[in-house]
């Protein structure tokens, strides 16, 4: 899924990247997406929130980053494994607006972990494969944009400072 949405949003230095996967929920129905807003790596307590993805109408919650599946869900909001780490990776580099989270909600207090099998989670990424695809969408748009600014800045004449070897700087003015 993951090399699937990457080659579907721009590359280069303004690629964009977006994690999807399943994660558990205190109150919200299976099969229900959700982007996250804010990242709580629940070991560290570190938390992260990636910028408001723009032109995208899927709901938002908080999403806790922990080590082992939760059964209990004391806190309100999703629950995964690896958001934490797969933002921190993939923000190195490019903008944060251009890294983002979806997840699609495979269980709950009603609904344990432990039914999920993979024809399920197959089933659970099909039904959200319009969020995912206007996620990417909008991630495409925006990673797009960047691209041209970033080219656009490459074009611009630069003054100041030249170098034809490290030792020899010499400035346009005299």
């Amino acid at each position: 899924m993951a090399g699937w949405a990457k080659e579907k949003i721009a590359g280069g230095p303004s690629a964009a990247w977006l994690n999807v996967g399943i994660a558990g929920h205190s109150t919200l129905s299976v099969g229900s997406v959700r982007l996250a807003e804010r990242i709580v790596e629940v070991g560290s307590g570190r938390a992260e929130s990636p910028p408001a993805l723009a032109g995208v109408e899927i709901a938002t919650d908080a999403l806790y980053t922990v080590d082992e599946p939760e059964l209990r869900y004391l806190l309100m909001g999703l629950y995964d494994m690896e958001a934490s780490g797969f933002l921190r990776a993939a923000s190195r580099g490019v903008a944060r607006e251009l890294v983002q989270v979806l997840k699609i909600v495979s269980d709950n207090p009603s609904s344990p972990p432990s039914r999920l099998d993979r024809r399920t989670i197959s089933q659970l990424v099909a039904g959200a494969l319009g969020e995912i695809e206007q996620t990417v969408a909008a991630l495409g748009e925006l990673a797009g944009r960047a691209e041209a600014r970033s080219t656009d800045v490459e074009r611009r004449p630069r003054r100041g400072l030249h170098s034809t070897d490290r030792a020899d700087l010499r400035s346009d003015r005299p």
